[in-house]
C-alpha cells in the first residue's frame, strides 16, 4: 500500500480588489460583485503532488514487474531442472536398455585396440558422475580420490560389478538434482578448478553422459544378433 500523499493546499481563496483607479474602491472592473472571493488553483502544489503520485505509480508498476519477472525466472529455472533431469534419465535408460540386449560375456569386447568396451564406458560414466555430483555445490567436481585411468582398464567384465559402478554415479547425480532449486542455477561450482555456473555444469554432464550412452548403444548393437531398435525404426533400407 502506498503512503498517503503529503498534505497540500488545493485551492486558495484570495480577494482581488481589481480597482479602477488608484484607491481601493469597492467597484470591480471584471463584472464580479465587489469583495467576492475568487478560487484560484494552487498550481505549484498540485503539480508537485501529481508528479509524486505518478512516481509512486511507477514504483508500484516497477515492483509488480520485478515480482513478475522473478516469478517467471523461477518457473523457467524449474522447467530447466525438469528438462535436464529428463535428459539425464533418457541417456541412462538408452544405455541400460542396450546393455540388456547384449550378451553379458561381451561387455569387455573391443572393436579394436584403440576403442573402449561397454564395461569401460559404464565404469567411466559412473566414476565421472560420482566425482562431479558428490557434494556438488561445495567441492570441486574432480575429487582427489578419483582414479580416472582405472575406469579405462578393461579388467572388470562381471555384469553386476559393472552395473554397480554405473549405478553409483547415477545415484549421486539424482540425489544432487533432487536437492537443487531454480535459485541454485546461477551459483558457481568448479570442475578441475575451472569455474562453472550450476547450469553450465549440468549441461556439461548431460552432454558427456549422452555422448557415452550413444557409444554404448552402438557397441551393444554390434554384439547383438536380434537387435530391437531403441528409437523410431527407419522404414526404408539404407
Amino acid at each position: 500500500m502506498l503512503p498517503p500523499p503529503a498534505p497540500f493546499v488545493t485551492l486558495c481563496c484570495v480577494l482581488r480588489p481589481a480597482v479602477a483607479g488608484t484607491g481601493c474602491e469597492r467597484r470591480r472592473t471584471d463584472g464580479l460583485p465587489a469583495g467576492r472571493p475568487e478560487p484560484r488553483v494552487a498550481v505549484g502544489w498540485l503539480a508537485r503532488e501529481r508528479r509524486w503520485l505518478a512516481s509512486a505509480d511507477r514504483r508500484v508498476s516497477i515492483g509488480a514487474m520485478s515480482r513478475a519477472m522473478n516469478d517467471a525466472d523461477a518457473r523457467t529455472g524449474a522447467d530447466a531442472l525438469r528438462c535436464l533431469a529428463s535428459e539425464f534419465a533418457s541417456a541412462r535408460q538408452l544405455a541400460e536398455r542396450a546393455v540388456d540386449q547384449m550378451p553379458a560375456a561381451d561387455l569387455g569386447w573391443l572393436p579394436d585396440e584403440r576403442s573402449n568396451s561397454v564395461a569401460m564406458l559404464m565404469k567411466h560414466v559412473g566414476g565421472n558422475l560420482r566425482s562431479r555430483f558428490t557434494d556438488f555445490l561445495t567441492t570441486d567436481g574432480e575429487k582427489p580420490d578419483r582414479d580416472r585411468d582405472s575406469e579405462f582398464r578393461n579388467d572388470v567384465v562381471d555384469k553386476e560389478a559393472v552395473l554397480a559402478a554405473w549405478r553409483a554415479g547415477w545415484e549421486c547425480l539424482e540425489a544432487s538434482l533432487a536437492g537443487l532449486t531454480p535459485a541454485d542455477l546461477g551459483r558457481e561450482v568448479t570442475i578441475r578448478g575451472e569455474p562453472h555456473t550450476v547450469l553450465q555444469a549440468l549441461l556439461r554432464a548431460v552432454n558427456h553422459s549422452s555422448y557415452h550412452s550413444g557409444q554404448i548403444v552402438e557397441l551393444a548393437r554390434m554384439r547383438t544378433t536380434d537387435w530391437t531398435t531403441l528409437s523410431r525404426p527407419r522404414t526404408t533400407p539404407p
